[in-house]
């Protein structure tokens, strides 16, 4: 059971896929110990540092889109469901805080570190995502404030409410 959660969670399939994943279930670790050339000084230092970078090899990729895209989900749920309920805001707040402090050891310790990429897709998809969260969020907000704060909205008509959803949204 061990194994296969590790395999689900942990260890990167792909890679492991050509050694065949059922070996791994069934039999463990698919690679052998491994000896370095005679010619090296330190063979103990040697084969953990080899040993390691199998270790590291077999783990899952650690994606920064993947957690860019949580980041973002995050920021659309505060900024829809705050006036629905604040209180929930504490709890978002501490959640994050905590997460952030396992980030790193995320990245140091159960993923793979990946080669450098090119930044400028996340700067430039941040930017457009955030002014289009803004006015989401605007539309969002005073659609509720034409719901929630209106003692008549019984009386007014569907189209009454548009207009006035729509008037409050371009004024603001």
């Amino acid at each position: 059971v061990i194994r296969i959660l590790a395999l689900i969670f942990s260890l990167d399939g792909e890679h492991l896929a050509r050694l065949c994943c059922c070996q791994y279930i069934f039999s463990g670790w698919p690679f052998g110990r491994i000896l370095p050339e005679e010619s090296v000084r330190d063979v103990k230092e040697m084969e953990d540092l080899m040993a390691e970078s199998l270790d590291q090899a077999s783990r899952k990729k650690f994606d920064s889109l993947d957690e860019i895209l949580e980041l973002r989900l995050n920021f659309l749920f505060v900024a829809f469901f705050a006036p629905l309920a604040p209180i929930g805001l504490w709890f978002t707040l501490l959640a994050r805080l905590l997460e952030v402090r396992f980030k790193a050891g995320k990245l140091l310790i159960v993923k793979r570190r990946d080669w450098p990429a090119s930044d400028y897709l996340l700067h430039k998809t941040q930017s457009n995502f955030t002014q289009l969260g803004i006015i989401m969020a605007t539309i969002w907000h005073t659609g509720l404030l034409c719901v929630s704060f209106n003692p008549k909205l019984n009386e007014w008509t569907l189209g009454q409410l548009y207009g006035v959803w729509l008037v409050l949204v371009v004024g603001v």
